[in-house]
């Protein structure tokens, strides 16, 4: 999945006014925002395309230059879990073309939110940013000859039983990876 951090320092700028204003600006940008420790809180998206937005921003002082990390991530739904399994079990063509879609809408709208975001801090802080650090955990890119074949259905020797499946569904559940609610809907649908 797509997870990406991002820190900037801003010299001689207030810690405090910069998490203010970084509140209110996920807050206003339709997140469910709590703060999570002194000077940290996490916003969360609603849920868009089977995919929800959770960020975490963490703003400190050192020594009169304020430091701000923002910590982007996507988790899949609950309704992107049923979702994608119904698709894939029903439609194969239309679960890896509209997962694909999906996820590159996402990342995209992900990464512009966050363009926003730190265009936004620039406007609070007296001094330009110094110090940019950046890391992306993940991304959409595939080598071609993967999406290719994943854009073709399965052959009848790939498809998996129904006791493969299961099995493949509680390790997902035991590595925390799905929810309790998840793997019932899943499971019923298996046994239907």
């Amino acid at each position: 999945m797509f997870e990406k951090w991002e820190t900037y320092s801003y010299p001689d700028t207030d810690a405090k006014a910069l998490h203010a204003h970084a509140f209110q600006w996920w807050n206003g940008a339709g997140f469910r925002v709590t703060e999570t420790a002194a000077g940290q809180f996490n916003a969360v998206s609603s849920s868009k395309w089977g995919l929800q937005r959770d960020a975490v921003v963490t703003i400190r002082d050192q020594g009169g230059t304020a430091v701000v990390d923002l910590r982007m991530r996507a988790n899949v739904t609950t309704e992107g879990v049923v979702g994608g399994g119904l698709a894939l079990v029903l439609l194969w063509p239309v679960a890896v073309v509209g997962g694909a879609y999906s996820y590159a809408k996402y990342e995209q709208d992900a990464r512009d939110l966050m363009s926003a975001f730190w265009h936004s801090m620039g406007t609070v802080a007296p001094s330009a940013p110094t110090d940019h650090k950046e890391e992306v955990r993940a991304t959409t890119a595939a080598p071609q000859e993967e999406v290719d074949a994943a854009a073709q259905p399965p052959v009848a020797s790939s498809i998996l039983s129904k006791e493969d499946k299961l099995s493949l569904l509680e390790d997902r559940l035991a590595k925390g990876e799905i929810s309790e609610e998840t793997y019932k809907a899943i499971k019923a649908r298996l046994d239907e």
